[in-house]
């Protein structure tokens, strides 16, 4: 590759729907600076709720593989790497795209294979020698802590070198609070009778009651 031509960097994923990696990878594909990277997400099911996030410089390959057809995604995955060229696969998570990501960018020859863990493991027994081999395939295995790293380690036995740890960002300048509320304002009289007024402070929780989450 040419010291001036862009790295195509292609994350995989099983569909952009609402959660926390989902969001990250949008993240990660919008703010890659496109002086060096030219990012692409490939969902293997349909985009989901979040792919309009997506800016319109990130392409976005939605494959529409029917769940449990292993042949087909391995193919059409293969095929889809081997048109495309990316110089770096990124998969993410067992259970959504690294499975058929890191074999089929193997079986493409994808120069740099990386999988990111979430914190979410399968320990069936099948499941764990699957998950060793995948990442003795892949370049890199990233966790986004430091204690995902030591469970990785644990439930898996990867090697710490094979690990890199980073961190999810967060950009500030969405939660300083300088925009408008007042929709809010209004669903929350209209729906449930709950008036805010100017000089309270609202602190609310969103989360995912899983059992993964604790």
């Amino acid at each position: 590759m040419k010291s001036n031509s862009k790295i195509k960097l292609m994350h995989v994923v099983t569909s952009l729907d609402t959660g926390g990696m989902e969001n990250g990878i949008i993240n990660l594909c919008n703010r890659h600076t496109r002086t060096d990277f030219e990012p692409s997400v490939c969902c293997l099911r349909s985009g989901g709720t979040m792919a309009g996030r997506l800016k319109s410089n990130v392409n976005l390959l939605c494959m529409d593989i029917s769940e449990g057809n292993m042949l087909a995604q391995l193919f059409r995955l293969t095929r889809l790497f081997k048109i495309n060229q990316p110089h770096v696969v990124h998969t993410h998570g067992f259970g959504g795209g690294s499975l058929f990501g890191i074999i089929s960018a193997k079986l493409a020859r994808v120069p740099v294979i990386i999988n990111g863990e979430h914190g979410t493991f399968f320990l069936k027994p099948h499941q764990v020698v699957l998950q060793r081999i995948l990442a003795v395939m892949c370049d890199m295995t990233l966790s986004v802590s430091n204690s995902l790293k030591e469970r990785i380690m644990q439930n898996l036995c990867i090697a710490p070198d094979k690990i890199k740890v980073i961190h999810n960002g967060v950009d500030p300048d969405i939660f300083t609070g300088d925009c408008d509320c007042s929709y809010i304002r209004e669903e929350l009289i209209n729906k449930h009778g709950i008036i805010i007024d100017n000089d309270s402070v609202v602190i609310g929780c969103i989360g995912s009651l899983k059992p993964v989450k604790n």
